[in-house]
């Protein structure tokens, strides 16, 4: 080992490790935190007193009394990398033993790897329980190495002296980086609350695996919750448009290097997380997916993850849904429904199903609202509104896509959509048709209520609800009748952060309106995050094409450009045409046209 890796790299690259001890008087020529037992001097970061202290080795801190101490790491954790969820930091740590070397008898470590070193560069292959005795030297250093395989195994390092005295120094867990740590899974249930077949509160109806509603929510801890253990096959059903579930969920969209340079979080075809319903072929029944977070401009709240028919003409974005249970002695008995946006009412009281049946309405007896004075499963949860002494339920801020039986109908953004096959954390790529794996979701897709794109940097809620309502076939937004099979219901069985790392870069894509390169137009694009956004309104004519070329996956909202299909239409009425273009397992290039 060559001295300069005695100072530099036991300052460089050791100083991924040192975070893990600390205060103590300090005994030692530097100022690094030192300190003394069972006959040695000993300290973090080399003792050579023209060398500058460098971190982490001088942001730690022993304690204890000798010859028995604790090494806590007290710096900042924000800024060091991290290569993925199960790095650990620090990492590696120069420790060295400035006095009292010659008296070493045995030097033995549990859950550290170490390489020794004397200042004479003499490097020597730590072994357990034997004699380890530098012949002529003042101080002897150690290159220590958390054990990353082991996150429950104390880790210790013993030192013991010719006449067996002992020092002890017991490192804390090692810390790891991502604030907020990316969870794997949904970590706690906030609400839920169907209309629908299901919402008897037991079952598809119920939030929790060993319980109905109504017991669950006075069970505590004893009961088991759906989703946030893992997949599970007898889900959770969401019931008509706008019925929901919701959990806390952390994720990250970037991670931050030591310069503090954030950079996108590189996971295969950009899919953050994938869920899982409980679909099949040309069976699909929507969901779609809000995410509540902190964008990268210091933005917090509710915003949704757009899927391929957000932009559709007859998809009703930001709108708020409400049903209510009507009870009576005649053929008006039943469950209604209304559509508002804002003041505007889209579609007044109509009857949701057309029989009498009140049936599917979530009762208080069933645990969704006050069972015995305890709330019930609907969490008072922003966005919605339970009017119980009126028998209404709204639903805010949702958004409402075409009610369809072919799969294929619904390309990316949507769960309960591609059968799930094989549970996995590995995402499937979302812009090829596939007939397996779940939905995967990305944080790029986010909107604001606007439908204007919004750069996520964490999420730490998800609300998961079904979307699927309109009667495609309607001009007056009007809701698919209910089937002998009962209401269009989004089915959830799981949610997991995507794993793996991507390889592939984003491919070179062309966009043309009216047949000329979108950059003809002397538009200069404004970003937010990695997606561009091309404001054209005025500068092109009030009705055209816009056509793209390049990857093999390349969509224009919902239309996959093919050989036979190579253009989509746009008029003064667009908001948007969302350009996206992928190739290989590279998150795809994402590229908005504001008409």
């Amino acid at each position: 080992m060559a001295r300069e890796r005695i100072s530099s790299k036991l300052f460089a690259v050791l100083l991924v490790l040192t975070m893990l001890l600390a205060l103590v008087p300090i005994t030692a020529s530097a100022t690094y935190p030192s300190a003394s037992g069972a006959g040695f001097d000993f300290q973090f970061g080399d003792p050579n007193p023209a060398l500058e202290e460098l971190s982490p080795e001088k942001d730690m801190v022993f304690t204890g009394t000798a010859p028995t101490f604790t090494a806590n790491y007290s710096g900042d954790l924000n800024n060091h990398t991290i290569s993925d969820q199960t790095t650990y930091y620090p990492s590696v740590l120069a420790f060295y033993v400035t006095s009292g070397v010659q008296n070493i008898g045995s030097i033995t470590a549990t859950g550290l790897t170490y390489v020794m070193y004397d200042a004479d560069d003499t490097t020597h292959t730590p072994i357990a329980n034997v004699a380890l005795i530098p012949s002529s030297t003042t101080k002897l250093g150690f290159a220590l190495t958390l054990d990353e395989a082991s996150t429950t195994t104390v880790r210790r390092l013993e030192i013991t002296s010719k006449s067996n005295q002992t020092l002890t120094v017991d490192f804390n867990q090692p810390h790891i980086y991502l604030l907020p740590i990316t969870a794997s899974m949904p970590t706690a249930l906030k609400g839920y609350l169907p209309v629908g077949q299901f919402a008897t509160g037991a079952g598809w109806g119920s939030p929790f695996t060993n319980s109905n509603a109504s017991a669950g929510i006075n069970a505590g801890t004893s009961v088991t919750r759906k989703i946030v253990n893992g997949y599970v096959s007898t889900g959770i059903s969401l019931g008509a448009a706008g019925g929901y579930v919701e959990y806390d969920f952390a994720l990250n969209k970037y991670q931050t290097d030591e310069n503090n340079v954030k950079t996108r979080i590189k996971r295969p075809y950009g899919v953050d997380f994938i869920v899982y319903g409980n679909a099949f072929v040309n069976n699909p029944e929507a969901g779609s997916v809000k995410v509540h977070g902190t964008t990268t401009d210091s933005k917090t709240g509710w915003f949704e993850l757009a899927g391929s028919l957000y932009y559709n003409a007859k998809t009703l974005r930001d709108v708020n849904v409400s049903y209510k249970k009507v009870v009576a002695n005649d053929n008006t008995q039943g469950i209604y429904y209304k559509i508002e946006k804002g003041t505007t009412v889209l579609r007044n009281w109509t009857k949701f199903n057309t029989n009498t049946n009140v049936a599917w309405w979530p009762e208080d007896t069933e645990g969704y609202y006050d069972c015995n004075n305890i709330p019930g499963v609907y969490g008072n949860v922003e966005d919605v509104i339970f009017d119980f002494a009126n028998d209404v339920i709204t639903y805010q801020h949702v958004t409402i896509v075409r009610d369809n039986d072919t799969t294929s109908g619904y390309a990316f953004g949507y769960f309960d959509i591609t059968p799930n096959g094989t549970v996995s954390t590995t995402a499937v790529n979302p812009y090829v048709y596939g007939t397996s794996g779940g939905n995967g979701y990305s944080l790029d897709w986010a909107v604001d209520e606007n439908g204007n794109p919004v750069d996520i940097s964490t999420i730490d809620k998800i609300r998961l609800y079904t979307s699927a309502g309109m009667d495609e076939n309607s001009t007056t937004n009007e809701f698919t009748v209910p089937s002998i099979f009962g209401e269009t219901s989004a089915e959830l069985c799981g949610v997991f952060a995507a794993t793996g790392t991507a390889t592939d870069s984003p491919a070179t894509t062309t966009i043309e309106v009216n047949g000329m390169n979108v950059n003809y137009y002397g538009i200069t694009p404004t970003y937010v995050g990695g997606v561009a956004i091309y404001n054209l309104h005025g500068a092109v004519t009030t009705s055209g094409t816009v056509s793209a070329s390049g990857p093999s996956n390349i969509y224009l909202n919902e239309t996959k450009l093919s050989t036979t299909v190579t253009s989509i239409n746009y008029d003064s009425t667009t908001n948007y045409v969302r350009v996206i273009a992928q190739s290989g397992d590279a998150a795809p290039i994402i590229v908005y046209l504001k008409f």
